[in-house]
């Protein structure tokens, strides 16, 4: 198998750089290319320390049309063949729909919707003549949330989500033998991901506190003993995550949803505690 991941900071770091990994692991050959040409580099070293002969690295812009053919020329080339596709293409800036200016805007379109395009348009041909396989691309909860101060990521994101159905659909009809499905990711501890909510105002260092935080209080609601605290607790974390998505103005969603999940925890020990039962009446 080969198995492609790609993104100004994806295939050598990241959610790109796990996915090379896992694959590398599973016995995949993985070609990686990244615009991080050093990053990219290492990566291809750790994986081929790991497993002899299994990763080779390929600098790229993914918005760059001519070399997307140059990638894939070199793949069908060197391998044979395509059978895994992941497409890993990532960047944020902060901006609303006021703030973001157009520049920024486009900048989103052709890091993580041009690319999807391109290596789409490219690399079906490509997996196809190699008896099939799957396309995975990279999206987002953004897609289904809404972050207002997100708002160019969530419109890149959101056209991928729209483009996967499309494509997959499209290989179906031609009888491809590939698929094509998209994984809709929410936060998780990536260099994107720190440095966009730095930008919110929160340190580095604040994010593994924040959800051992929230780890301990939904562990002293699971124990009958500590239930009561636990929701306390749970009630306070999402008060806090409440007034974090009001002050970004997050969509009415997710201000409702933190509302409703402290309901959901408060109705589930009623349900389950006596105690809470008898105060109640």
């Amino acid at each position: 198998m080969v198995c492609r991941g790609w993104s100004r900071g994806g295939a050598a770091s990241g959610l790109g750089k796990a996915d090379a990994a896992a694959l590398v692991q599973e016995g995949a050959k993985v070609v990686i290319t990244d615009i991080n040409e050093q990053a990219g580099r290492e990566l291809e070293r750790a994986l081929n320390a790991m497993t002899p002969g299994s990763a080779f690295f390929l600098a790229q812009d993914v918005s760059s049309e001519s070399r997307w053919q140059e990638v894939f020329a070199e793949i069908r080339r060197r391998f044979g063949g395509l059978h895994i596709m992941v497409n890993n293409a990532g960047m944020v800036v902060i901006g609303t729909p006021e703030s973001a200016t157009l520049e920024q805007f486009h900048a989103h379109l052709r890091v993580m919707t041009d690319s999807v395009f391109l290596a789409c348009k490219y690399g079906i041909g490509l997996m196809k003549d190699s008896g099939g396989g799957s396309i995975i691309n990279m999206c987002s909860t953004a897609t289904h949330l809404g972050y207002p101060v997100f708002y160019a990521y969530t419109a890149a994101k959101g056209a991928v989500r729209s483009m996967t159905k499309a494509i997959a659909v499209h290989c179906q009809m031609n009888h491809y033998n590939v698929r094509c499905n998209s994984i809709h990711a929410g936060a998780i501890d990536t260099p994107m991901v720190v440095k966009a909510t730095q930008e919110l105002g929160y340190p580095e260092s604040a994010i593994v506190g924040i959800g051992v935080v929230l780890l301990v209080c939904t562990l002293l609601y699971l124990f009958p003993r500590t239930s009561i605290l636990g929701a306390i607790l749970l009630t306070g974390y999402l008060g806090g995550a409440l007034a974090s998505q009001v002050r970004v103005q997050a969509s009415w969603f997710n201000v409702v949803f933190a509302f409703v999940f402290a309901c959901v925890v408060w109705g589930g020990l009623w349900l389950r505690d006596p105690r809470v039962r008898q105060f109640l009446r």
